[in-house]
């Protein structure tokens, strides 16, 4: 089972980085913005995944540019237990719709645009040229939204938490760590994932036999 949708590479560091500063807000580490920086670069990014993990549930999701995470088209809602086929067709054809937007811009500079092409052209620099619509037009991607996920997993965290920053006390381990399951299982001891991985922390055969090794 998936508990976390897929990321894509560009976009793990801002996802990572709204996690960490959600779940450290109240450490003096995240209030010393300068022991804590948040680069300009990464804001947007950072916001996006903000709503992906705040506003957005799963019953919901984002249309957007893959690469300019500021950039989103649309926001659907899907019918509560609605299948997963049923969402794909529904993503696939909106994924298509805004694609089509997109291509007229980059290829049909002077037809008379309706209200949703320019609502999108709205959403790039004014300066863009049809080489940045034909290239946004191959990088579409759609996010489903984890707000009540996540809501679920910081209740179950409560569990786990104390324990699991008391003995990295003892140990010397950067309570910080301790936040890492929020990423990695949402707190779920049941957790496993397609590639075997299992557990709070997703450990895989691999990293079981290393601290097996590193204790003896």
């Amino acid at each position: 089972m998936r508990l976390l949708p897929t990321l894509k590479q560009e976009a793990v560091l801002p996802f990572v980085l709204f996690v960490t500063l959600i779940l450290l807000s109240t450490v003096s580490l995240a209030k010393n913005t300068a022991n804590f920086p948040l680069p300009n670069a990464l804001q947007s990014d950072v916001r996006f995944w903000s709503r992906v993990y705040t506003e957005v549930t799963t019953n919901e999701g984002l249309i957007h540019d893959k690469e300019q995470l500021n950039i989103i088209y649309a926001r659907l809602s899907f019918s509560p237990g609605s299948s997963y086929r049923e969402r794909q067709k529904i993503v696939k054809k909106k994924k298509k719709h805004y694609q089509k937007i997109l291509q007229d811009l980059a290829t049909k500079p002077h037809i008379r645009l309706s209200r949703q092409h320019k609502q999108v052209k709205a959403l790039w620099p004014k300066n863009s040229t049809k080489s940045v619509f034909r290239a946004a037009a191959k990088r579409i991607r759609f996010q489903l939204g984890q707000a009540d996920r996540f809501k679920r997993g910081l209740v179950r965290s409560g569990r786990w938490l104390p324990f699991i920053k008391n003995e990295f006390k003892t140990l010397g381990i950067p309570v910080e760590l301790a936040a890492l399951p929020h990423v990695e299982s949402s707190f779920r001891s049941d957790a496993k994932s397609h590639a075997g991985a299992a557990g709070l922390w997703q450990f895989t055969r691999l990293c079981e036999l290393i601290m097996l090794w590193m204790s003896d």
